[in-house]
């Protein structure tokens, strides 16, 4: 592992996705929420309007669980360790049918006391003058206090109608649930994302359902759900008292896209939601790092022509993950999945890169644990989930973090794979939960490079050398055969012109209904991969942990702004799109400024290193995720290393 990258992955807090925390005491109420879904193997997850999370394996379907907080939404994570969508409540046919009835009840009260102030009104012009006209006025202002009184009745029963026909319209979903719930069998559609309760009784409806916590939707279906994982599009900001204020029915905590503007979090300098997670009261964050690194002789990406085929056989040698550790006396990762006796591993499901049985190998460079199997190197207990080891060896002030090589191909880690960490403190056990945003399935590559001194060359993927598969020759702009470039004779100085394609990841799919995902699926033909936007973009000097500073980026392409922290260099103003080898970004690099005054990140200064003629360094074309900063996130970040030499 890079120096520079123990850096990122130490200092990189960025959005907090996922959170959750022991309760205040008396925060949470008397009783569980109990149901039965019918799938087993789902982890239920109760998650509060501040973020804090309570979750529970339903191995058999039951599950019983004590929610942090009197109000929350229950989500799912499948067997297989993804997010699965939230549960929804129905309105009880009794309870649609008693609104009608009272509004009917309402309606002829009305009428009945319009006839009576009709008749006192007859009687009164009647007696008129008469001793009997004091008691006739008396009976006419009864009559309309009566109805007064009436029309009130009137006015709560149709809104008591109307609220209750808007909670049953196709167009919303219920997901507030009390705390003390008893919501009976629920049935799981995983096809669409979502599972929804039975039939519930008026008593559990009233006693049970929280109805101020509705979420879009269409044909019945939260328009967030585990398909699209919150990638969806909505205007609405009004539900941040539940803790999901664009109301699509995915809690802030686990939304990858948490003001509905359909574009991630951790590229989005406009989620003006970036620093609530923080904020909320009694809530942890933790961070998350999936980073791909690589030199030139192993770049995929899929703009530079390299095949699916290439690019799931090159993830799993060059990407490695770091997750904070909860503080707390011990804390196990659990990746999803369940015990099954059945198996040769003893386990069943569960992400196939971190999950008892999977791919997932502890990165400790240097530890006694290095390339050990996880969790099995650290499974003391014997319940199937790792205990957490902290691998950062700087012991920072970012805390404990664990890193892992998850060996897995492109496609079997990804947006939504759901991890809970289970922090035991002082014997009592409490949940953090989190949710990855995406997985960048190739690296930023360079196109070509231009010195301005006679010294250029377009790249031509894939470049042959140790790193390649299989190993081969050195090529262009490896360290055996690196790029040469040449210092101006007028200022001395070695600058280069360069262009880079953006890394890709695959496209999100909208719900059943349509709904969110990524747009270009329904381009004709649709995309298969996106070239990701928003990235910020480093030169970090291999083998340093120093930075190029903000300095040495002397220009840059229009598509790109100046971007001094956390680490210097450059911001992509595009969005997300369709991946299309046209799609470049451009700056120009002064090697000179690189070597002459380097700087850690966030600025610290470093040492300077020489590159001088017949020198030869590398550099790494990086990207990185979250630039706008925030507090806890799931970010991502690579790099493409390149080996230049001096050669006047």
């Amino acid at each position: 592992m890079g120096a520079w990258r123990r850096v990122l992955a130490c200092a990189t807090g960025l959005i907090a996705l996922a959170l959750g925390a022991s309760p205040p005491a008396g925060a949470a109420a008397s009783g569980p929420i109990t149901g039965r879904l019918d799938r087993p193997g789902y982890t239920v997850i109760a998650v509060a309007a501040d973020g804090r999370a309570a979750a529970t394996l339903a191995s058999s379907g039951s599950f019983s669980l004590v929610p942090t907080s009197a109000t929350v939404s229950l989500q799912l994570r499948a067997p297989n360790g993804t997010y699965a969508g939230p549960i929804v409540l129905a309105v009880p046919a009794g309870i649609l049918k008693h609104a009608r009835t009272a509004l009917a009840q309402a309606k002829n009260k009305v009428r009945h006391a319009k006839t009576a102030l009709a008749r006192a009104q007859k009687q009164l012009r009647q007696v008129h003058g008469t001793p009997a006209e004091r008691g006739a006025v008396k009976r006419l202002r009864q009559a309309k206090a009566q109805l007064k009184k009436s029309e009130v009745l009137l006015k709560r029963a149709t809104t008591q109608l109307t609220d209750v026909q808007r909670l049953a319209a196709p167009s919303w979903a219920i997901v507030g649930v009390k705390a003390g719930a008893t919501l009976g069998a629920i049935r799981i559609n995983p096809a669409a994302g979502y599972a929804r309760a039975g039939a519930l009784s008026d008593r559990v409806w009233t006693t049970s359902v929280k109805t101020a916590w509705t979420a879009q939707a269409k044909h019945a279906v939260p328009i967030g759900n585990g398909r699209n994982d919150g990638l969806v599009r909505s205007t609405l900001r009004n539900g941040a008292f539940m803790g999901d204020p664009d109301r699509d029915g995915v809690p802030d905590a686990i939304d990858v896209d948490i003001n509905g503007n359909r574009i991630f979090n951790n590229v989005d300098s406009a989620s003006a939601g970036r620093s609530a997670h923080a904020a909320q009261a009694g809530s942890e964050t933790i961070n998350s790092l999936l980073d791909l690194g690589t030199g030139i002789d192993g770049t995929v990406n899929v703009d530079a022509g390299l095949s699916d085929a290439q690019i799931a056989a090159a993830l799993p040698n060059f990407a490695w993950f770091a997750l904070d550790i909860a503080p707390g006396d011990s804390v196990e990762l659990d990746c999803g999945g369940s015990p099954d006796p059945y198996s040769p591993t003893g386990w069943s499901g569960g992400l196939s890169w971190c999950a008892k049985g999977g791919t997932g190998r502890l990165l400790e460079p240097g530890g006694p644990l290095d390339g050990q199997p996880f969790p099995a190197c650290c499974d003391s207990n014997g319940n199937g989930y790792g205990t957490m080891i902290n691998t950062n060896p700087s012991n920072s002030p970012a805390g404990q973090v664990m890193s892992l090589s998850p060996h897995a191909a492109a496609d079997l880690i990804g947006t939504g794979d759901t991890l809970i960490e289970r922090v035991t403190t002082g014997g009592v056990e409490h949940q953090l939960v989190m949710t990855l945003q995406y997985s960048v399935a190739t690296v930023d590559a360079l196109v070509s490079y231009d010195d301005g001194q006679g010294d250029s060359a377009t790249v031509s993927y894939p470049v042959s050398g140790p790193g390649s598969q299989p190993p081969g020759p050195p090529g262009p702009g490896t360290q055996q055969n690196p790029f040469p470039v040449k210092a101006d004779p007028s200022t001395g100085r070695v600058t280069v012109r360069v262009t880079l394609w953006r890394p890709q990841r695959r496209p999100i799919p909208p719900d059943a209904n349509g709904a969110g995902g990524d747009a270009c699926l329904s381009d004709s033909p649709p995309c298969q991969w996106v070239d990701i936007g928003g990235l910020g973009y480093a030169a970090p000097i291999e083998h340093t942990g120093a930075f190029c500073p903000l300095s040495a980026f002397v220009s840059h392409g229009a598509n790109l702004d100046y971007l001094p922290l956390p680490f210097p260099g450059v911001k992509d103003l595009v969005p997300d799109q369709p991946a299309n080898p046209s799609n470049t970004l451009t700056y120009t690099l002064d090697l000179t400024t690189c070597a002459a005054a380097p700087v850690y990140s966030e600025g610290r200064p470093a040492p300077p290193y020489s590159f001088q003629p017949g020198d030869t360094r590398a550099l790494s074309f990086s990207y990185f995720s979250g630039s706008s900063g925030g507090n806890g996130a799931s970010s991502v970040q690579g790099d493409q290393g390149v080996y230049f030499t001096r050669v006047s």
